[in-house]
């Protein structure tokens, strides 16, 4: 079953080395209290519902996906940590801590949580992290990008299209500065 649990943040600070921070100990969290081998979801606040994504997750939990990520882009073979649903193991964990590790320090290189994440899966040597097995969910679970300038369907779920889910984040903006 899906248990759906809230976390607020009063303040997650001003720049995004702060943010990851703490979406890395939300992360950790999640897997340390759920059993080893159950899949968590986690969901950026600007995720808008419009059908159900039960099917979507029973479809990956009976697979060998280790985490499987909202796609990023439509042409694009990286993930969106916008949502993503990921098994609960110490390979996962260790990936997370080391990313965040990499963010956090500031290192020459290291910008953007979400690059650094899709290097650390496309090459796990590069930083040190295990070799995960990950996947991307299908298009119907769309981020911004896969909705053109003429389509608001998308923000407004008007049923132009048949999104399951939309994240209406555009570029992982935290202000208006792109961080593209």
């Amino acid at each position: 079953d899906i248990e759906l649990r809230e976390v607020v943040i009063e303040s997650a600070g001003e720049d995004q080395t702060m943010r990851f921070g703490t979406k890395i100990d939300l992360i950790l969290k999640a897997i340390e209290e759920n059993p080893p081998g159950s899949y968590v979801i986690i969901s950026d606040v600007d995720i808008r519902f419009f059908r159900p994504i039960r099917p979507f997750i029973d479809a990956i939990s009976g697979g060998d996906y280790d985490i499987v990520f909202q796609r990023d882009e439509d042409r694009s073979l990286q993930g969106n940590l916008g949502f993503m649903a990921m098994r609960c193991s110490q390979q996962v964990a260790d990936m997370w801590r080391i990313a965040g590790g990499v963010v956090t320090q500031k290192r020459r290189g290291s910008t953007g949580d979400q690059r650094i994440v899709n290097r650390a899966l496309a090459e796990p040597s590069f930083y040190g992290n295990p070799r995960l097995r990950w996947t991307l969910f299908p298009p119907e679970l769309a981020t911004d990008i896969f909705v053109d300038s003429l389509t608001r369907d998308g923000m407004y779920g008007t049923g132009y299209n048949n999104w399951v889910l939309f994240h209406a984040n555009r570029y992982g903006r935290a202000d208006m500065r792109s961080s593209r």
